[in-house]
């Protein structure tokens, strides 16, 4: 199994993104166990996701500007989640991109989310 393998134990490493969990592997624990607990924690980061994404994409982008600038934020939030378009550089909002997205991801994507 490559190292990048979902399903490759992963010592050490806890983390999830954008709702797919590893989690460290017990040293007790069966590959089978791992995998429930895995597919358990996933499931339940996914559902997060679904409660909370409207939300994100309605929030202020001057909110989610202030957010990256301070780095709460990464460049992949800041599009993804909340479809907002900022000047790299700078962290300032671009008004009209982020508008122009906004409109796409909203036909595009958020028309497709069963909540």
């Amino acid at each position: 199994m490559s190292p990048m393998s979902p399903m490759s134990p992963r010592k050490n490493s806890v983390g999830v993104a954008e709702g797919v969990f590893c989690e460290a592997e017990d040293a007790d624990a069966s590959r089978v166990d791992m995998i429930a607990r895995q597919r358990e924690a996933t499931e339940q980061e996914r559902a997060a996701i679904r409660g909370q994404r409207r939300a994100w994409l309605e929030t202020d982008p001057e909110v989610v500007a202030r957010g990256y600038k301070s780095g709460e934020l990464d460049t992949l939030d800041v599009v993804r989640r909340y479809a907002v378009i900022l000047d790299w550089s700078s962290g300032e909002v671009l008004p009209h991109s982020t508008a122009q997205f906004r409109d796409s991801f909203r036909k595009r994507t958020a028309a497709h989310w069963r909540d």
